[in-house]
C-alpha cells in the first residue's frame, strides 16, 4: 500500500485536493451568500424593494449573468426574519386559485395541520383559519382572499415569492392578488417576457456584465473558502484572457476558471514512459531482423539504425517496429 502511494499518480478522483484546497471551490452547492461579489447597486435595489414593500419586482438578464445568484444571496437574508416566508413557484400555478392555494399551503404551519378537534375549538373566534384548515388539510371548499388576508394579517405574516421566467398568463394572474401582503420578483432573460400593464410601476432591475476587478474577487472568496491562497494557481494575465472570453457574466467565468483548474490538477498526473534506447557507449548499429526475434546485437548491410549522440532525441519503439517492418518488405522483394 505504501508503494502504491508513492508511486506516480496515473488517475485522480478528488482533482483540488492536487491544488491544495479541501473541496471543489466551482461546485453549485458550495455556494454561500457572503461568497457573492459585485452587483452592489442591485443588492442595494432588491434591499429597497423589501424595506419599501413594494408589490412587484422585475429583475432582468442574461443567461449567466448572475440572477440565480443574488436570488440565493436575497433568499438567505430573508429566511432570517421570522415574519416573512420566502416561496419559490413550483411552475405548476397558472389561475388566481393556484396562487391562493399555495399561499395558503405556506401559511399554515405544521402544529395548525395537527390540531385536535378540541384545540380547534379554542380557535372558533378565528373564522379565517377555519376555512384555511377545511380548504388545505381537510380538502374541502376553496381558499378566499379575503380570509387568507385575515389570517395573515392576525398572524403578521408576509410573503416574497419569486417566479422564474413566468407566462403572461401567470403574471395576469398575479395582478389579482397584491391586495394581500404578498411580494412578488420576477427573473427573465433579456427581452424574453411580456409584461402586462398594472396599476402601479413595478421595479425594474437589469444586470450588466461584471468588471474584472469584481470577477476576480468572485473566484477568490471561494478559493479562499476551501484553503486556496488568494487566486492561486491562477495568474492575472490568465484570469484576463479567461474574462475576455466570458464577457464578464459570472457564471461563465467561474465555469472557465473550473476547466482551467482541472487542466491544471491533470498535469500532475505522471505515466510510465518507455525506456531510452540511448547507450552511453558508442553510437553501434542495431540489427533489426535479429531485433525483431528478441535479439539486439549485430549489424545488417541494408538497414541500419544508429544512434548518434546523446542530446538526440532518442528513437521510439514504435519507429523501430515500423523500421522492422520495411526492411521485411524490402527483403521479401529481393525473394
Amino acid at each position: 500500500m505504501a508503494q502504491r502511494e508513492n508511486s506516480p499518480k496515473q488517475f485522480i478522483y478528488y482533482w483540488y485536493k492536487e491544488l491544495g484546497w479541501r473541496k471543489d471551490p466551482f461546485h453549485p452547492s458550495q455556494f454561500k451568500s457572503r461568497l457573492l461579489a459585485g452587483f452592489e447597486e442591485e443588492r442595494k435595489a432588491l434591499n429597497s424593494f423589501i424595506l419599501e414593500r413594494k408589490a412587484l419586482c422585475f429583475l432582468e438578464g442574461s443567461e449567466g449573468s448572475g440572477k440565480s445568484s443574488l436570488i440565493s444571496w436575497l433568499v438567505h437574508e430573508l429566511q432570517l426574519r421570522s415574519d416573512i416566508k420566502v416561496l419559490h413557484s413550483t411552475g405548476k400555478e397558472e389561475t388566481k386559485q393556484d396562487f391562493l392555494d399555495l399561499l395558503a399551503s405556506s401559511s399554515l404551519s405544521f402544529k395548525d395541520r395537527t390540531l385536535t378537534p378540541l384545540l380547534r375549538k379554542l380557535q372558533k373566534k378565528n373564522d379565517s383559519f377555519e376555512e384555511l384548515y377545511q380548504a388545505i388539510v381537510q380538502k374541502k371548499g376553496f381558499v378566499s382572499l379575503s380570509s387568507l388576508h385575515s389570517y395573515l394579517e392576525k398572524r403578521s405574516l408576509r410573503f416574497v415569492l419569486f417566479l422564474e421566467q413566468p407566462s403572461p398568463l401567470v403574471l395576469e394572474a398575479l395582478s389579482d392578488l397584491f391586495s394581500l401582503p404578498l411580494q412578488v420578483i420576477v427573473t427573465f432573460r433579456s427581452e424574453s417576457l411580456k409584461i402586462p400593464p398594472y396599476p402601479f410601476r413595478p421595479v425594474h432591475i437589469e444586470l450588466k456584465e461584471l468588471s474584472f476587478e469584481n470577477c476576480c474577487a468572485l473566484l477568490s472568496l471561494r478559493l479562499l473558502d476551501v484553503g486556496g491562497k488568494n487566486l492561486n494557481p491562477f495568474s492575472l494575465s490568465e484570469l484576463k484572457k479567461i474574462y475576455l472570453k466570458s464577457k464578464g457574466h459570472p457564471v461563465s467565468f467561474l465555469s472557465l476558471c473550473h476547466e482551467r483548474a482541472l487542466q491544471r490538477a491533470l498535469d500532475h498526473l505522471s505515466f510510465r514512459k518507455n525506456p531510452s534506447l540511448v547507450e552511453d557507449t558508442h553510437a553501434r548499429s542495431v540489427n533489426l531482423e535479429e531485433l525483431g526475434k528478441g535479439k539486439s546485437s549485430g549489424t545488417h548491410d541494408d538497414v541500419k539504425l544508429v544512434v548518434k549522440e546523446k542530446k538526440e532525441k532518442p528513437y521510439t519503439i514504435t519507429q523501430i517496429k515500423q523500421s522492422y517492418n520495411d526492411y521485411k518488405v524490402e527483403a521479401f522483394k529481393k525473394k
